[in-house]
């Protein structure tokens, strides 16, 4: 299970948006272990400006997580052990 700070973070960038620069160190841990892919474009000053969004495989973890932190989820999978 990931940290709150990391789930906040695979939350933030489901879809694609631009990363924040506190952000920043966890995108670049995520991206190396291929969670997430990077991008750039230029906004309206000419600056670049990184994106990020989440990979299958960053989608897939996102999913497991959400389901761990599910209150009810995990009373179930209490009950029923897999």
């Amino acid at each position: 299970m990931t940290g709150d700070r990391r789930y906040k973070v695979l939350e933030r960038y489901f879809k694609e948006s631009d990363v924040k620069e506190e952000d920043e160190y966890i995108i670049d841990r995520f991206a190396s272990l291929g969670y997430v892919n990077l991008g750039f474009y230029r906004n309206k000053d000419g600056k670049l400006v990184e994106t990020a969004k989440l990979t299958p495989l960053g989608r897939h973890l996102y999913y497991e997580e959400r389901r761990k932190r599910s209150f009810i989820r995990r009373f179930f999978y209490y009950l029923l052990p897999i």
